[in-house]
């Protein structure tokens, strides 16, 4: 990775010499100088053409005019100066603030305007950048103590002469494969538009895929699960929505002890409940934000606060709305709304 350069460090090229200046000067300029030259040269040749007899007045006059026009160039020489010594200032600073140049017309005023637009847009990506960053490193921090467990786990069970119940060794596996699966989701979620793949499922068939997986902890934490059948499609990408469907599933079974899963579909509102540990009020407006496990979370030492972050996002990219409401020690139930009309509407807003 690139350092950021100190702001009071010099760049290894040196500024240019007074005579470099001044060299580019003539040559930006020159065209000022033809036209002098030019005017008094027609005004000296008409002179002799006409033998007009004041001819050495006129000369004088021609080489006082030259002497104002040699005292402008060098006032006007001094700010040229001037104005490359602010502009190679500004280029060695990326701080927080822009050192503005000299302001002469309208020309500049407009290229003042255009440098600072640019500098405001590059702080703001440097900051998104640093920000970005910065996510991913706390992300992979956490994730690999997360991972830590099951791995730590599989070993245990291993040093056993014998497995007495592989279960437990499937699920700690199922584990692992989650978490990796969850780094690559992450790290799929900025360039998620690319890989979708839009086609009308069966919502039904999608969920029995999620069950199916999860069947391990079911029998192994001897929940009922109560899977009403229904039909309804919907247009959407069928992996990233199995995807979340696992993660809601997954997290219905680890925070109910007892009891059972439910999962329905109600007026194009799919509907999965748990009888679970429940979520606290002050903590149900934050399950979505990254990093936020809550109470339960810290309690059971079973949240990465990652799952349900990369749950909301892909449902928003998805287009399908949801919320989650929930009573302490009753239980959780998460809705999905994949009403046609909602889907529509929500096309509208992105049209728009």
């Amino acid at each position: 990775m690139k350092k950021d350069r100190n702001p009071t460090e010099r760049k290894e090229d040196s500024p240019l010499s007074l005579v470099e200046l001044f060299l580019l000067y003539c040559k930006e300029r020159r065209m000022f100088f033809y036209l002098l030259i030019l005017v008094i040269g027609t005004i000296y040749g008409l002179g002799i053409l006409y033998q007009i007899k004041e001819i050495k007045q006129l000369s004088y006059g021609m080489v006082l005019s030259a002497f104002y026009c040699f005292i402008w160039g060098c006032i006007d020489f001094y700010q040229y100066v001037r104005e490359y010594k602010d502009l190679y200032e500004c280029s060695l600073w990326i701080g927080e603030t822009l050192k503005k140049p000299l302001v002469q017309g309208l020309k500049d005023k407009m290229y003042r305007e255009m440098l600072e637009t640019m500098w405001e847009r590059q702080k703001e990506l440097l900051f998104q950048k640093r920000w970005e960053e910065k996510e991913r490193e706390d992300y992979y921090t956490l994730w690999g103590h997360q991972i830590k467990t099951p791995i730590a786990a599989i070993h245990l069970l291993l040093q056993r002469e014998e497995i007495k119940n592989p279960i437990e060794l499937r699920e700690q596996v199922f584990f692992i494969e989650q978490y990796v699966d969850m780094v690559l989701q992450y790290l799929r979620l900025n360039s998620m538009s690319a890989d979708l793949l839009f086609k009308k499922y069966n919502i039904y068939e999608i969920v029995k895929k999620a069950v199916k997986k999860l069947k391990v902890f079911f029998i192994q934490k001897k929940l009922m699960l109560r899977l009403e059948e229904f039909s309804y499609s919907i247009v959407t990408d069928e992996k990233w929505l199995l995807w979340v469907l696992e993660q809601v599933i997954l997290n219905a079974v680890k925070y109910t002890e007892r009891g059972r899963i439910e999962i329905q579909m109600e007026e194009g509102i799919l509907k999965i409940s748990d009888t679970g540990i429940g979520i606290r009020p002050e903590d149900l407006p934050r399950i979505f934000e990254r990093g936020f496990t809550g109470y339960n979370g810290r309690e059971h030492k079973k949240s990465t606060g990652i799952g349900l972050y990369l749950c909301g996002k892909i449902l928003d990219r998805l287009m399908i709305p949801y919320k989650v409401e929930s009573t302490l020690c009753k239980g959780t139930t998460f809705f999905m709304d994949c009403s046609k009309e909602k889907k529509e509407e929500n096309l509208q807003k992105c049209k728009k």
